[in-house]
């Protein structure tokens, strides 16, 4: 399971390689139809892999809690905490 998930977001690699000797020997038009087409297909490929992968990780590290507005007394607010200590 874990080679097909990955295999996608590798294939773009080696077909990097080989997609400049491929151009040099096809017809300029069939060439620019070729690479856009497979350039286009990998990158669906990639991003529907990442999609998969995103819920997975979700589900294996919980959410940051929701941010809440900023207190006086809490960390990364010197200058209030400086004013609050004052008083």
């Amino acid at each position: 399971m874990r080679v097909a998930i990955y295999l996608p977001l590798v294939i773009p690699l080696l077909v990097a390689a080989v997609a400049g000797p491929i151009a040099r020997r096809l017809p300029p038009r069939a060439a620019t139809w070729l690479l856009t087409v497979s350039a286009l297909a990998l990158a669906l490929a990639s991003s529907a892999v990442l999609g998969l992968l995103a819920p997975e990780t979700r589900s294996r590290h919980p959410a940051l809690p929701a941010a809440e507005p900023a207190r006086p007394g809490d960390a990364g607010q010197p200058e209030k905490d400086l004013a609050a200590r004052q008083r």
